[in-house]
């Protein structure tokens, strides 16, 4: 018995050719507004219109064929896998030394970024927070020195850019990072950068020019979406999914234009607006239900991410709220999709990281991967001589095919209660949130990883003070970090 990706069917095909017509004739009637000559010169070229300034409108039957040109037709991939990563912008977190929510340091991002190498189930690292005692226009190279120097084995990077007059100095400190160490992955690895399209259907004029700026100097700049249901994108939930798919339909288009992209990637998850307050809080039933139809209809168009249901939590703190909320999406990946895609979320709608929380979630995804792992039926597994012995009135506990079993059969968690009530009370009275905490503390006591040598360390911090002066940052001082 096991957990497997299955083919969703929650809408008929009808409802999936409706919201597919629908994207498509946004794409050709509305179009979008790209704030760049040179992008709307190349589209044209490719076969979009061009209204001569900054309107471009993707005529349905090319759209169509590009649709067909790049729609996988291999059959869905059934087998179980499980992805963990964490990325955000928080610009707070809770301090793990006293528990109280404090701006974003260096300090804090490097802490972060150790925790998350060292916990199993993280398999990316992104940006883990915006470190307020470095100036805005540094921040970019700070974010990715940390990446870099404090995460070991795991891939990580960020990818922001924030400024165009930062472009060139972005290209420039990852390749000083890819010369000083040329056996760890070069360009593939260690080169990020994305931006955003202003929704809806907008790709303003900074973004488009530092998009060009990559794009001229060979580097690959991509470019995501981020829809809000009654806000960016339309009330209903079947409007903001249609709109999110015009998006990602365009955004696929562009990348082929412009670097020769093959096959479909269109996943999109709007979240809805709270209508009360214009805060768009993750972890809502409507985020669920158009995580869930979109994956559905991209999978019809050939696309190959099964995409995830799995979504943050707009709880204020590591709290009932938000296991429900972010368990749920989890638990949900795994029903409906076979799929586990942990995430590793800030809290309050990524505003503040709780270390705790995501050492809970590292430990809740194991046994997330041991439900959906299941059980065997055989000969063994239906111990029929075992239970003879044991017989009426006794016990499995010592019997050794328990000894020779149970590790593999139950999950031993470190965090998750399982003694009783009496023997918890009668000995630590830890809950869950003050064991994570003496995890987390424990942790960055001893995990010390290192992505660089001294030397490439020395020329990145070395680099960055350059560019400080380079860019007219007169009260800058290096932060110390470890």
């Amino acid at each position: 018995m096991r957990f497997a990706a299955r083919r969703l069917d929650f809408l008929d095909e009808r409802e999936i050719e409706a919201i597919v017509d629908y994207a498509l004739g946004i794409l050709d009637e509305v179009g979008m507004r790209i704030e760049n000559t040179r992008m709307c010169e190349t589209l044209a070229e490719a076969g979009v219109q061009w209204n001569g300034e900054f309107g471009v409108r993707f005529p349905r039957k090319l759209i169509e064929a590009h649709i067909e040109a790049e729609r996988s037709h291999e059959p869905l991939d059934d087998r179980f896998y499980c992805e963990g990563g964490i990325s955000s912008y928080p610009l707070r977190w809770v301090d793990p030394v006293d528990l109280q929510v404090k701006r974003q340091t260096v300090r804090s991002v490097i802490d972060l970024t150790r925790l998350c190498d060292y916990l199993p189930n993280i398999h990316g690292i992104g940006s883990v927070g915006v470190p307020s005692d470095v100036p805005p226009l540094l921040r970019p190279f700070w974010m990715r020195f940390i990446d870099w120097r404090y995460a070991g084995d795991t891939l990580a990077n960020s990818y922001v850019i924030w400024d165009k007059q930062l472009c060139p100095y972005i290209l420039e400190f990852v390749e000083a990072m890819i010369e000083s160490e040329p056996d760890r992955g070069g360009m593939e690895r260690y080169f990020r950068a994305n931006n955003y399209l202003v929704s809806p259907l907008r790709y303003a004029r900074e973004e488009a020019e530092q998009f060009m700026w990559f794009h001229d100097h060979g580097a690959r700049c991509t470019i995501g979406d981020l829809i809000s249901i009654g806000g960016t994108a339309p009330v209903t939930i079947a409007g903001a999914i249609g709109l999110g798919l015009a998006e990602t339909l365009g955004i696929s288009f562009i990348m082929k234009t412009f670097y020769g992209d093959r096959g479909l990637s269109l996943y999109s998850g709007p979240a809805p607006l709270d209508m009360r307050t214009g805060v768009m809080p993750y972890g809502r039933p409507e985020e669920t239900l158009a995580k869930v139809a979109m994956t559905q209809v991209v999978e019809f168009l050939g696309a190959p991410s099964r995409g995830a249901v799995g979504h943050g939590t707009c709880a204020k703190a590591t709290d009932f709220e938000a296991g429900l909320t972010v368990g749920m999406g989890a638990g949900l990946d795994i029903a409906l999709m076979g799929k586990l895609d942990v995430g590793f979320v800030p809290l309050s709608t990524d505003e503040i990281h709780d270390p705790r929380l995501i050492v809970i979630m590292d430990e809740f995804a194991e046994g997330l991967k041991r439900l959906a792992r299941g059980f065997e039926v055989n000969a063994e597994t239906l111990p029929l001589d075992v239970v003879k012995e044991v017989g009426p009135g006794g016990t499995f506990l010592s019997h050794p095919h328990t000894l020779e079993h149970f590790r593999e059969e139950l999950w031993l968690p470190e965090l998750f209660s399982g003694e009783s009530y009496e023997a918890w009370n009668t000995g630590s009275r830890d809950t869950i949130l003050e064991k994570a905490r003496k995890k987390v503390l424990d942790i960055l006591e001893r995990h010390h990883p290192r992505g660089m040598t001294d030397q490439t360390e020395e020329k990145l911090l070395a680099l960055i003070d350059r560019f400080a002066k380079d860019l007219g940052i007169t009260d800058y001082k290096r932060p110390e970090p470890y």
